[in-house]
């Protein structure tokens, strides 16, 4: 058996050429190597270059931790700095603030009188009457108008309140307006188309367009919506009113 000249792998001694590394040969020649220190020399190499690898990923994994240490610090100073310049400008701004003006609730329903308990024919003396009237510590009652004025109609479908009646406050034309159902229901002593029992006539602020002689009045009686002249006794002996604030 002989050894290879180059990698001094066993041969067979006919071998001319080693079946490991391909070196040829030459008769009665040995290996011109040291096997062991080619193999030594090979780990070394490897170790070092392991080594130099091991190092260079260590100092880009310094450089990347560092990098990112320097981003959190760069954040942090520049959220204190952010922070404390606003809270300088908040503390040097007066800041005001206007408050809602207060609102006085709107009643959402109407308040009514006692009815007068003397006979009241004309319209004017119902006008001069809600002025003056004091009542409930109240001073600031009105004539009611026709459509506040049929509220108070009950029981008779065609003048209250959403009936057909065309009689309102935005169609006070005799013509155009008081149609049939303004002529209310059959004849009742006992109040019963009135919320508060009336029987008698009330006249409301309405007056009748196309005729400024003319006003418009409840007759309780029977749930009638008709009109009557305000510089007379328009409506007899059995005119009455209720105010309204």
């Amino acid at each position: 058996m002989k050894k290879c000249i180059k990698c001094g792998h066993e041969l067979a001694d006919e071998a001319v050429f080693c079946h490991i590394c391909g070196e040829r040969q030459v008769p009665g020649e040995s290996p011109s190597v040291n096997t062991q220190s080619i193999a030594d020399n090979t780990r070394q190499a490897v170790k070092e270059e392991k080594s130099v690898l091991s190092g260079c990923f260590s100092a880009c994994l310094k450089i990347i931790i560092a990098g990112f240490c320097v981003l959190v610090l760069y954040i942090i100073a520049s959220s204190v700095f952010t922070y404390s310049k606003m809270e300088r400008e908040f503390s040097q701004t007066t800041v005001t603030k206007e408050l809602p003006a207060k609102t006085v609730p709107k009643r959402t329903s109407l308040e009514w009188s006692k009815k007068s308990r003397t006979s009241i024919g004309k319209r004017a003396e119902a006008v001069n009457y809600c002025k003056n009237l004091n009542e409930n510590g109240y001073s600031d009652w009105r004539l009611p108008t026709i459509s506040e004025l049929r509220t108070l109609i009950e029981h008779c479908p065609g003048t209250q309140t959403g009936g057909k009646c065309s009689v309102t406050d935005n169609c006070l034309s005799y013509e155009d307006c008081r149609n049939a159902p303004c002529r209310g229901c059959y004849a009742s002593s006992n109040g019963d188309y009135s919320r508060f029992g009336d029987t008698e006539h009330l006249w409301s602020s309405s007056v009748q367009s196309g005729n400024s002689d003319e006003a418009w009045y409840v007759w309780f009686y029977d749930g009638e919506v008709n009109y009557g002249s305000m510089y007379v006794n328009g409506v007899g002996s059995y005119g009455s009113v209720r105010c309204v604030r």
